[in-house]
């Protein structure tokens, strides 16, 4: 016989929160925000694998700051201070899917819901609180606690 299912854990960034939205951040730097924020993402993941595989932990934030720069080389975008912190606040500030809500809403009266994530303590603080969550999650477990990347 299955065990029951007592416990629902969710990625915070892409299943939770649509990632698409944080290209609206890049629109006023540059004109392909799409694609300049996708390559963000996936230098932000490729950062995340090597470090982990190299056992060489830094935080998300540090990683997320250092795809920026990355991106913005490729791009050739140049951007002053308060720029910067708006497209790094952004990941603090995200948009959940449409569903998401209702969805957590009505499964946290069954489960113990648990977020997973490579987000530092305060972007996910600032997440949660942001979308209006934080009261359903009773655990928010993040990759710093064992220093390695999850995928």
């Amino acid at each position: 016989m299955p065990a029951e299912i007592q416990v629902i854990a969710f990625d915070f960034y892409g299943t939770l929160v649509d990632l698409t939205e944080i290209a609206r951040a890049c629109a006023g730097i540059t004109p392909n925000a799409d694609a300049f924020c996708a390559t963000w993402r996936a230098k932000q993941l490729e950062y995340t694998f090597w470090l982990s595989l190299m056992n060489r932990y830094r935080d998300f934030d540090w990683v997320t700051e250092a795809a920026l720069n990355f991106t913005l080389q490729h791009y050739g975008v140049e951007i002053d201070a308060v720029q910067r912190e708006a497209l790094m606040s952004a990941w603090a500030r995200p948009v959940a899917y449409p569903d998401v809500p209702l969805a957590v809403s009505k499964l946290a009266t069954k489960y113990e819901l648990v977020v997973l994530s490579n987000g530092t303590p305060r972007s996910l603080a600032d997440g949660l609180a942001h979308l209006g969550l934080e009261g359903y999650f009773r655990r928010v477990l993040r990759t710093r606690q064992c220093q390695v990347f999850s995928s």
